[in-house]
């Protein structure tokens, strides 16, 4: 009875977590990037009231009779399976399909996520929602900035002579030393340049002329292999592409909230590498990742659950129930 009673609470405590586990699920069945929990279990160290015997010329060979004593909580696992990919038209959202995740410098570190939801800081780097860096290969572009149309004017060195119209010279960028990213480490990925009329201290800053100190560059895109471009005079130049990281075993990775992971020892150390490689998969720009919990599964693991826990309390109640009877024997 002692047995049954033990059992019956490891039931009851165990059940529990199954609920809580559940309940996180169903509150982020609409969280971007959350990937769903699953709770498997495992029962407890049997006692043994007699062991098994080999059979002899007398008399053939018998089981084991062992009573266990409950359940107990074995892992709770992280699904890393692919999720339904939902448009969003923002050019800063992404989604990874395949394997990879973004890569996100913290105050503490490297940390990675799956959710794709970034946007741009006023210094034109590319962060997430928290205000996070996204990580990624970039190259240095040399900005030349456009020159507005001159009309027919005198010479004020000599008025009498008129100086000639000139046409307008646009914007034009390129990015320094060919092929012009650096893929050697990881750097912030920023949608704003400096001027180079500022760079050169022997030029005095016109910004009728020369424009800003910093220019942000517009028309970002990103393209299947994370290749982050911008439009210029109404060419498209790339000026960097997306990191993402791969893991030996994602299973391992451990929550930092927030929608981010840490790689641990068991996941593995991050290989840091470009979309389309190492199956980390391609990016898709304009859209999310949305959960990959399954609310039919929920609801019905919910149900499972909640009558296992009546039925754990069934077992405690009627083995206080032959308690009683055993106390009330001598009476």
């Amino acid at each position: 009875m002692m047995r049954s009673l033990y059992s019956g609470i490891s039931g009851l405590k165990n059940h529990q977590t199954r609920m809580d586990v559940i309940g996180n699920n169903i509150a982020n069945v609409n969280t971007t990037g959350y990937k769903t929990s699953r709770t498997i279990f495992q029962d407890i160290f049997s006692q043994s009231v007699r062991g098994g015997m080999a059979n002899s010329p007398i008399n053939g060979g018998t089981n084991p009779v062992q009573i266990g004593l409950g359940i107990k909580l074995s892992s709770i696992d992280v699904m890393h399976t692919p999720a339904p990919y939902a448009r969003t038209d923002n050019p800063f959202d992404m989604m990874v399909e395949g394997d990879g995740y973004f890569i996100v410098d913290t105050p503490n570190g490297y940390l990675y996520t799956r959710a794709g939801n970034f946007k741009l800081d006023d210094q034109g780097f590319l962060t997430t929602s928290d205000g996070y860096y996204v990580m990624g290969y970039t190259g240095t572009l040399n900005y030349v900035p456009g020159i507005p149309a001159q009309d027919a004017a005198p010479d004020p060195n000599n008025p009498d002579v008129m100086l000639p119209a000139t046409p307008a010279v646009p914007p034009s960028a390129e990015l320094l030393d060919p092929p012009g990213i650096d893929y050697s480490g990881l750097t912030r990925i920023r949608l704003r340049v400096p001027n180079p009329a500022y760079a050169d201290p022997t030029v005095t800053p016109d910004p009728a002329v020369d424009g800003p100190a910093y220019v942000d560059l517009g028309g970002f895109a990103v393209g299947d292999d994370g290749s982050v471009s911008v439009m210029i005079n109404n060419e498209k130049v790339t000026i960097g592409k997306v990191a993402l990281a791969v893991f030996s075993n994602p299973g391992g990775l451990e929550k930092a909230g927030g929608s981010m992971y840490r790689a641990t020892s068991s996941s593995g150390d991050a290989i840091q590498t470009l979309p389309l490689e190492n199956n980390a998969g391609r990016v898709m720009g304009g859209g999310l990742e949305m959960s990959n919990v399954d609310l039919a599964t929920e609801f019905t693991d919910m149900i499972v659950t909640q009558r296992g826990f009546q039925a754990n309390s069934r077992v405690i109640t009627v083995s206080d129930t032959m308690l009683e009877e055993l106390v009330n024997l001598k009476r």
